[in-house]
């Protein structure tokens, strides 16, 4: 899955997983930047973090300060072909 995040003022933002149900999985995300320029060459969805088990348990947690400018953040299972259920909760610190 990936989730459209757009960042209007600069803030720490909190990402993480939670369990959802017995047939939830070990789930881990990645955050991208939409794009970004440097010089003549544009990166489009640039990495900036990424996590797998810095939550609770098996869960993923990307705690990253974003300045204004739309993220992505793809969140998957962190073994090839599982799939169960999973909450996302985010939250700022400000």
């Amino acid at each position: 899955h990936y989730f459209k995040i757009v960042v209007s003022a600069t803030d720490d933002f909190i990402f993480e997983s939670a369990y959802h149900s017995p047939d939830s999985i070990d789930t881990k995300a990645t955050l991208y930047r939409e794009s970004v320029g440097t010089g003549d060459n544009t990166v489009f969805l640039y990495e900036i973090a990424a996590d797998d088990n810095s939550g609770t348990g098996n869960n993923f947690l990307i705690d990253k300060r974003l300045s204004p400018g739309t993220y992505y953040l793809r969140v998957r299972a962190a073994t090839p072909f599982a799939y169960g259920q999973y909450k996302l909760h985010y939250r700022t610190e400000n």
